[in-house]
């Protein structure tokens, strides 16, 4: 005789098994919406890296590396099953707003609340979420912006609003995380004490490189030569550098937000 809690095991696997079917059968028959949102914003952030470059008027690339991932039916199921999330459709949507994703990698973290604000005055971007590991790292040392977007996109006579998340950082940061992934997953890391400390100060050493790199940037490339800055050359250089980014991560400098400004009114002027 079979238990009985065999067979509801059984059962269970088996309802388990056809949800998630059907979930993937679902996903894959919208899955160009989130290849469409991922089209548009990366258009949108193609367009804020010539609005921006051109407008600072240095030499400096803002945006060194743009890549797209949409997750697989089997990475939305292994998610929505860690957080106990209900294998329907309608549970993916209303749950999941990472499915669709860009990361935008930067020269230098100034750089990544310029584009932050860029963004946010686009009147076609709806921000849904923002998360900011730069100023308040994650536990593990991980440091990037994340910001999810709703981005409409029209197929036919219809238009969706998508979420795409977009991870904005510095080449630095996704050095380190692109690294901490594969030491942790592709190693079986899961519980090194000593390990997990030596990454985190790994991070931390790579985040004040960034600081030091973006200070000798400003000292090259960013001191103003009118009158008002040679009179009082220290005031701009740390306006321009962004101190207050430096000090707080709270803020953008008053002559960087200038550029974005202006490179902003530019684009409204060509459209």
């Amino acid at each position: 005789m079979i238990p009985i809690n065999k067979l509801f095991a059984d059962a269970d696997s088996s309802k388990s098994g056809y949800e998630e079917k059907q979930l993937e059968q679902e996903f894959l028959r919208i899955a160009s919406w989130y290849e469409g949102a991922m089209e548009e914003g990366i258009s949108i952030l193609l367009e804020a890296k010539h609005s921006l470059e051109n407008a600072s008027g240095y030499p400096h690339t803002m945006i060194r590396s743009l890549s797209s991932r949409l997750k697989t039916p089997k990475s939305i199921i292994e998610k929505m099953k860690r957080f106990n999330f209900e294998l329907t459709f309608e549970s993916m949507q209303n749950n999941l707003q990472d499915i669709a994703g860009l990361r935008i990698v930067c020269s230098y973290i100034y750089d990544i609340y310029a584009l932050r604000r860029w963004l946010l005055s686009k009147t076609n971007l709806s921000l849904i979420v923002a998360k900011d590991y730069i100023s308040s790292p994650k536990p593990s040392g991980y440091r990037s912006l994340h910001l999810i977007f709703n981005v409409p996109v029209t197929r036919g006579d219809e238009t969706k609003l998508i979420p795409l998340e977009m991870q904005i950082r510095t080449t630095a940061m996704d050095s380190w995380a692109s690294l901490e992934h594969q030491l942790r997953y592709k190693a079986n890391l899961i519980r090194d004490d000593q390990i997990h400390q030596e990454l985190k100060e790994c991070a931390s050493l790579l985040y004040q490189s960034d600081l030091r790199m973006q200070k000798i940037f400003v000292k090259l490339f960013l001191q103003e030569d009118d009158e008002e800055s040679q009179s009082n050359p220290k005031q701009d250089h740390l306006e321009f550098s962004g101190h207050r980014l430096i000090t707080s991560q709270q803020q953008d400098s008053a002559a960087f937000d200038r550029i974005v400004a202006l490179a902003m009114d530019q684009n409204k002027e060509q459209s």
